[in-house]
């Protein structure tokens, strides 16, 4: 009784407690052994590199013995089915557990993983060249999930140059073969040639030019006015700079031009007429230059965003659609006209909400490049939020990339999405200070 001798210490607690979960069948000691085979260009080189090895296993309270005269059966021991050990000894599955060169290697999850058939998306080779099974689930390993609406997000962010849209292509590959809805926000096109293979419609945002999008010609529903009034009120300049009587103007304007029978003259152009001339700085100047008939023969500055003559996409239509923005990401035009970005981002991420609302239950990768511009506003960043928490229950995966994550930590809403993002994907800074 080592109690008696040395009073009770860390190591009798130990005893003890592996008494009662080896009583209460927690732990099982077994008969384990192993063989180190190490070869040198020499038979002298051999043992030398044997010892040096017997080393760094000894200072690590693991023993290994040259083998001499029963070299032969020790090199037979290392297959499986031979169980004659040469110099076995008794160990704990805790023991073998932690020592056991298979268990220092995550494997990831293979079968019953929430999507799809279950199986694991993609397989990856790890530093140490283990294979290790990617999921942007974290569903608990051992246990069947298939079908369960767990939270599934990725996001990828490296330097130019170091992979990261070949990862994140890579991915959406391996994605594809669920049959899964696409919408993505594109930057630099670099996903272009991918989603085109993968059947995406895929359009390019040029500035001063025409999108082909006209909110006010989408199927009309409660939610799309509820849109259109967020939408206008943005392109007004905010609750800020429009007071009680403007939004009440705002709303009546687009219950006004929702009534219109002949859909292909909806327009922001047509909300315009509406409103009245109130002086400077009044909501009419604030809307006119959003319109393509700003009048007097105007154009209004914005009009290609948001007021194309006849809308070009019914989001209803497409099972995966993609959209480069570079033009709009760009710093030097992002800082400027912060609202044109803020307006654009948001009409798309509702086409998405329709797109997904006519095929329920559908898998939808909503895939987003430099994800810090949509975190840079309130109403966007609301709506990756809302994919964050809620999407999984309608199916939806959220992927999204950076090459300037300075620039997504410095928005006020980043800590709030960072932490609901399963899957962080880190790829190497060769700027990083260690």
């Amino acid at each position: 009784d080592l109690g008696s001798v040395e009073r009770d210490s860390r190591q009798t607690e130990e005893l003890e407690n592996a008494i009662e979960a080896i009583t209460l069948g927690d732990k099982a000691f077994g008969c384990y052994h192993a063989s180190l085979i190490v070869y040198g260009k020499t038979p002298d080189q051999a043992i030398e590199n044997g010892t040096k090895m017997a080393s760094v296993f000894t200072v690590r309270d693991a023993t290994f013995v040259r083998s001499t005269m029963s070299n032969i059966d020790t090199w037979y021991t290392q297959f499986p089915g031979v169980t004659e050990a040469m110099y076995p000894m008794m160990k704990s599955t805790e023991n073998l557990a932690c020592s056991f060169s298979l268990h220092s290697t995550p494997t990831g999850k293979v079968k019953g993983n929430p999507i799809g058939d279950g199986t694991g998306v993609m397989p990856v080779l790890t530093a140490n060249k283990a294979l290790y099974v990617l999921n942007v689930h974290d569903s608990p390993p051992g246990q069947n999930n298939l079908g369960e609406m767990l939270p599934g997000h990725a996001v990828f962010t490296g330097q130019t140059g170091v992979g990261k849209t070949t990862a994140e292509a890579t991915l959406l590959t391996f994605l594809s073969r669920f049959d899964p809805l696409i919408f993505s926000i594109d930057y630099n096109e670099s996903l272009r040639h991918l989603l085109c293979a993968l059947g995406a419609e895929y359009y390019t945002v040029q500035l001063g030019q025409f999108t082909g999008v006209n909110p006010f010609q989408f199927h009309d529903s409660p939610g799309l006015r509820q849109m259109l009034f967020d939408l206008v009120l943005c392109c007004a300049g905010g609750p800020d700079k429009s007071n009680d009587a403007d939004q009440k103007r705002i709303k009546d304007s687009i219950e006004a031009v929702m009534a219109h029978t002949n859909v292909r003259n909806r327009s922001m152009s047509l909300l315009l007429r509406n409103i009245p001339e109130q002086g400077e700085n009044c909501l009419r100047t604030r809307l006119s230059k959003w319109c393509r008939l700003a009048g007097e023969g105007r154009v209004g500055q914005y009009a290609w965003v948001l007021d194309s003559p006849v809308n070009q996409f019914d989001a209803q239509n497409y099972r995966r659609l993609a959209f480069d923005c570079t033009q709009l990401l760009k710093n030097n035009y992002a800082e400027k006209h912060p609202e044109v970005m803020e307006a654009f981002l948001n009409t798309l991420f509702y086409m998405k909400r329709e797109m997904h609302e006519a095929r329920p239950g559908n898998l939808l990768l909503n895939v987003v490049a430099e994800y810090w511009a949509p975190l840079s506003f309130k109403s966007t960043a609301d709506a990756i939020q809302e994919v964050l928490q809620s999407g999984r229950m309608r199916g939806e995966i959220l992927i999204m990339d950076t090459q300037y994550p300075e620039q997504a930590l410095a928005t006020k809403y980043a800590p709030a999405v960072i932490q609901q993002v399963i899957t962080p994907i880190w790829l190497p800074n060769k700027n990083a200070q260690a």
